[in-house]
């Protein structure tokens, strides 16, 4: 079960508590301000022994090994890399990074589990390029130097980019002038790195300006520009080997629509804004899953599976609760173990 209402809604203060009140399994929100108890553990997603929490693997055992978890990386289709062990609600201090070897738009960028890429785009001096730029994700979240990666096989912008349990893939796109069917893919290697890029199963129709997402075990190309704004749809499912089966055409938008912006919730998928040929709408397109929740629980998308003998923890964000002091404003979700 989960408790909720430990914390002082105006105080911020925890109400006292006897440790005998909670089962293994029982979750409550505590003040980030605070020392976890002894006796719990932090829902952040990692990975534990089964030996050491004996008593709480009788509980959840395999439940969170997939996806509650993947639903909290934001965009789960263009990532494939460990859960962020240190949550938090805020994105504070922005600071320059390491630059880019050189100015870039128009690209993909996604992340391996332990890199990230940036793929193709326009540069200052070309109106498409096949450049790939790569850089190692330190331990502690920061990004290394950026070095020049495996190129594409051909020049390519406002593309959108998706990754399997063991490939990326670029949808569509653009070269210089011309809007593409074109599908590049390439594997995944254990270290993080990418394989030599070819080229897939085409899309049924040219598209660019798209926007892609996942739901379970299949891909969805949603809008975009071919010589005008468009309102298909075209879909793929995701086979267990993490390759893309033939490309078919789904259920229409209700309208045509192109540079739009994509999220998934847990049971919807929706587009925000975007054009109608010149024109910038504030249109926002909402639609369900025909299978209901999107929890990626499907293995062919990725595939969290812990080492053997160990097991995941949910994966829950902080929370804010109330107007009191900032050192108590945020609570953590914890698990009794």
């Amino acid at each position: 079960m989960t408790i909720i209402g430990l914390v002082d809604s105006t105080t911020g203060e925890h109400y006292p508590y006897n440790e005998d009140d909670f089962v293994s399994g029982t979750i409550m929100y505590y003040p980030t301000s605070e020392p976890i108890p002894d006796g719990w553990l932090r829902c952040d997603g990692a990975e534990v022994s089964q030996a050491t929490y004996s008593a709480l693997y009788a509980v959840v055992g395999d439940k969170y090994a997939n996806s509650g978890n993947v639903y909290n990386n934001a965009r789960p289709w263009r990532q494939q890399y460990d859960f962020n062990l240190e949550n938090n609600g805020d994105i504070t201090g922005w600071t320059t990074g390491t630059s880019l070897p050189e100015g870039l738009g128009s690209s993909q960028a996604i992340v391996t589990n332990s890199r990230v890429h940036l793929l193709g785009g326009h540069s200052n001096s070309a109106f498409a390029v096949s450049t790939v730029y790569t850089a190692p994700i330190n331990s502690d979240g920061t990004l290394g130097t950026w070095t020049t990666g495996t190129s594409l096989p051909g020049v390519l912008r406002y593309s959108q980019a998706i990754v399997t349990n063991s490939r990326v893939y670029l949808l569509g796109g653009q070269t210089v002038n011309d809007a593409l069917s074109t599908v590049y893919t390439a594997p995944i290697n254990s270290d993080g790195t990418l394989g030599t890029w070819t080229t897939g199963i085409s899309l049924p129709g040219v598209l660019r300006f798209s926007q892609a997402i996942v739901t379970n075990n299949r891909v969805h190309l949603l809008g975009g520009f071919g010589s005008w704004s468009v309102s298909t749809v075209y879909t793929a499912p995701i086979n267990s080997d993490g390759t893309l089966g033939t490309w078919t055409t789904g259920t229409s938008l209700p309208g045509v629509l192109h540079a739009s912006q994509a999220i998934v919730t847990n049971s919807r998928v929706y587009l925000l804004g975007g054009n109608v040929g010149s024109a910038v709408v504030s249109t926002v397109y909402e639609a369900t899953f025909s299978g209901g929740k999107n929890d990626y629980l499907d293995s062919t998308f990725i595939d969290f599976a812990p080492e053997a003998g160990n097991f995941i923890l949910p994966n829950l964000a902080d929370e804010e609760h109330g107007d009191y002091t900032t050192s108590r404003r945020y609570v953590h979700p914890i698990i009794k173990t």
